[in-house]
């Protein structure tokens, strides 16, 4: 019994340290937390101010309202683009399945008719862009087959990748090789009978846009050739 009792009184001496050890360990486990949970504040705090700083805008102004002449002008514009196309298409889809009207058409005529100083506007871009867009589209497509949830994102990305190395950027043109790189069925001759009609489609909208946009009493269209 003695011995027994002794046993308890040590291990009731013992156990307040082995408690203080063990708040000890708590707490430094909890510094530790605490430290990582500082040390990593500063970094976040510095990739917010940076997301900021860059979201921020204030790099240039909206444009200025375009006055009535030049609203009449862009959309006398872009009305008689788009109608050439609708009426080429009736003529020549019957006849010889050479379609016009194509979606990126829409999106060009709002650079060559809207903004047409733009570089994107000029001709070299238009029917450049247009042209190599359709012929990048038509590989992709032609060459994955019917991966199309393949061909769409690669022919995209080629095609604004080869517009960038010709300087012949024109964003309707991502479009286009978007249009070619999904096409079900594919078109006529491996798919590049689209490459016809979007030539064709490109030069008749350019000549619209030649005799239109330089018959404004103030405005000269195209800024550049090549």
């Amino acid at each position: 019994m003695q011995h027994h009792t002794n046993t308890e009184q040590d291990d009731k001496s013992r156990s307040p340290s082995i408690t203080g050890e063990h708040r000890d360990i708590q707490s430094d486990a909890s510094l530790g937390r605490n430290h990582q949970v500082g040390s990593s504040m500063p970094v976040l705090k510095l990739i917010w101010e940076h997301l900021c700083w860059h979201l921020q805008g204030g790099l240039d102004t909206p444009p200025a309202m375009p006055g009535v002449i030049d609203l009449f002008w862009s959309w006398g514009g872009a009305f008689c683009g788009i109608l050439l196309l609708s009426g080429l298409t009736l003529w020549l889809e019957p006849a010889h399945n050479l379609p016009l009207l194509y979606a990126s058409f829409g999106a060009s005529a709002v650079l060559v008719f809207g903004v047409i100083s733009s570089p994107l506007a000029q001709p070299r871009n238009f029917v450049g862009g247009q042209v190599l867009s359709a012929i990048i589209g038509c590989c992709v497509r032609l060459a994955l087959g019917n991966v199309l949830w393949l061909s769409a994102p690669l022919g995209m990305s080629l095609a604004l990748v080869g517009m960038m190395l010709t300087r012949t950027t024109h964003p309707p043109g991502g479009a286009t090789a978007l249009i070619a790189s999904v096409a079900q069925p594919l078109a006529p001759w491996e798919g590049f009978r689209f490459v016809i009609c979007i030539l064709l489609g490109s030069l008749g909208m350019l000549l619209v846009a030649l005799i239109f946009n330089n018959a404004h009493p103030r405005k000269r269209y195209p800024t550049y050739w090549y």
